[in-house]
């Protein structure tokens, strides 16, 4: 049979790697092994908790320090009532803008020192609603 031509397409046949459940019944070797199905909901939710340090790390951007910060994955309708408390009370604050939508706001410092101890600090921050703060330097 092997080698035999059916349907246009050449037959291989090979041997099992393993032996099949009946052949194993018949024999009395049979364990049953208990699966355990998830949904794919929550296969993908366990991926993105396993994944989400991973890629906010990824997102960090490695500018070089200067007096302009950016703030990012922050919720799209975020406004500047909230991030003001957060951000105002570190010397040399400057500016504060937003860019509706994207869910990203800048920062800006009178001098790089004083972006640095804001950047520092804001790396353990949350948003009222619990939500981390990412921050960087800008370009």
């Amino acid at each position: 049979m092997n080698g035999k031509v059916v349907l246009n397409r050449p037959v291989t046949v090979t041997f099992a790697k393993t032996e099949s459940d009946i052949i194993l019944k018949r024999e009395g070797r049979f364990t049953y092994v208990k699966r355990t199905f998830q949904s794919y909901a929550e296969i993908h939710a366990r991926e993105m908790e396993e994944n989400e340090g991973r890629a906010a790390a990824a997102r960090i951007h490695n500018n070089p320090p200067n007096n302009k910060l950016i703030l990012f994955d922050l919720p799209t309708t975020i406004t500047k009532e909230v991030l003001l408390p957060i951000v105002q009370p570190y010397v040399g604050f400057h500016d504060l803008g937003i860019v509706p939508g994207r869910g990203i706001a800048f920062v800006d410092f009178n001098t790089i020192h004083n972006a640095e101890v804001c950047l520092s600090a804001i790396k353990s921050a949350t948003l009222p609603t619990g939500e981390k703060i990412y921050a960087s330097y800008a370009k």
